[in-house]
């Protein structure tokens, strides 16, 4: 009989929960040194001189999405349960008693 999903004794199969991907961090760790090869040689410096201005700013604005997190977009709901516009008249009058409180 086979088992169970949730029987309380622990994962069926697969990496344990937790255990990194060997490959992904593997690749990872190449690009980095790629790139800091990159970087620190001044090929990269003289790439983005070479570019021209509007091509810079795609490149620059491509890179910029790593330095800040991304905002999220938000909603609001901006639905009134009665009429809250005051009429001209209202408004006047709350003036004048602004102006001339009563005693």
């Amino acid at each position: 009989m086979a088992r169970q999903k949730n029987d309380g004794r622990g994962r069926i199969g697969g990496r344990q929960k937790g255990t990194p991907n060997k490959t992904t961090s593997t690749i990872k760790a190449f690009i980095q040194d790629q790139w800091q090869k990159y970087q620190e040689d001044g090929t990269f410096e003289a790439d983005i001189k070479n570019l021209k201005p509007f091509q810079r700013i795609l490149v620059m604005e491509k890179l910029a999405q790593y330095l800040s997190p991304k905002m999220k977009a938000v909603d609001l709901d901006m639905t009134l349960s009665q009429d809250v516009t005051p009429s001209i008249g209202e408004h006047i009058k709350n003036l004048l008693e602004e102006e001339n409180p009563k005693p």
